[in-house]
């Protein structure tokens, strides 16, 4: 699938899409490295990408970069509707065994009916 997803790079080098695929492919092999390059390639495309920096954040904590995380993740306030962002800011205080300043996060989204 490299040989794939380098041609296809190479056809459309601002495939954003693609792109993220590659990235995610990267990171299920565990080429930590590889998948933060071709984010970064996304950022350049699309500054401040939410669900790329999430996904950003998910590798620096599997690589157990957490301090790294943290700076990816503090200026992001996802609601119900951002469970990737959430889940990925809930996992990251579980990480630094400090869960209580999510709480009072979770109970506000908790307590708002979905629309």
């Amino acid at each position: 699938s490299e040989s794939y997803f380098n041609e296809a790079e190479r056809l459309d080098p601002r495939n954003v899409s693609l792109l993220t695929q590659h990235a995610l492919s990267y990171f299920a092999l565990r080429r930590f490295p590889e998948a933060l390059r071709k984010l970064d390639q996304v950022l350049d495309i699309i500054p401040n990408d939410v669900d790329t920096l999430v996904q950003k954040a998910a590798i620096t904590q599997a690589e157990g970069d957490l301090p790294r995380a943290s700076a990816l993740l503090t200026a992001l306030h996802p609601g119900a509707d951002d469970s990737a962002a959430l889940e990925t800011q809930v996992y990251q205080a579980i990480l630094e065994r400090r869960p209580a300043p999510v709480i009072p996060q979770l109970k506000a989204i908790l307590a708002t009916p979905d629309s």
